[in-house]
């Protein structure tokens, strides 16, 4: 029985930190944040999860490796996924109206623009759409970085 629940562990273990380890060399690359804030709502294996990181001074990511310059096209797909994450949210308030997640989230669609910088990753491995993804979105005006993922 022991050998069981180590096998089991050890699996969930491998299956969680491949997010962890992706969403930690994303924030790495921008730089030292000069606060963090970041709420989650879940389980081991199904959670959401908002940051929001204030970086002090001017962020250069013009050439960053993950992140690209926002055009107008990546406008709508970037709405495309905060919509959904937002719908989540929506969700958990409905169930849970004194979730950390539920009460903390805000993001303001306005702050979009075309001199920002964003990066998405969306797992492949499934065929169902927002089934586990990233978006990591920076408002160049605020110096603010956001964060949204889901995995299902």
């Amino acid at each position: 029985m022991k050998r069981v629940v180590s096998v089991v562990l050890v699996l969930a273990l491998l299956l969680f930190l491949p997010s962890c380890t992706r969403q930690n060399k994303v924030l790495r690359s921008v730089g030292a944040c000069e606060s963090e804030q970041f709420w989650t709502h879940g389980t081991f294996q199904d959670y959401t999860d908002f940051g929001v990181y204030t970086f002090s001074s001017d962020v250069d990511l013009s050439r960053n490796r993950y992140f690209a310059a926002v055009d107008e096209a990546d406008i709508e797909t970037l709405f495309k996924y905060i919509d959904h994450f937002e719908q989540l949210v929506e969700n958990i308030r409905t169930t849970d109206p004194a979730d950390e997640l539920a009460v903390n989230y805000a993001f303001d669609h306005a702050i979009v623009d075309t001199e920002d910088y964003f990066y998405i990753y969306d797992d492949e491995r499934y065929e169902i759409e927002f089934c586990n993804f990233d978006v990591w979105f920076f408002d160049t005006q605020t110096n603010t970085l956001y964060y949204f993922h889901d995995n299902l």
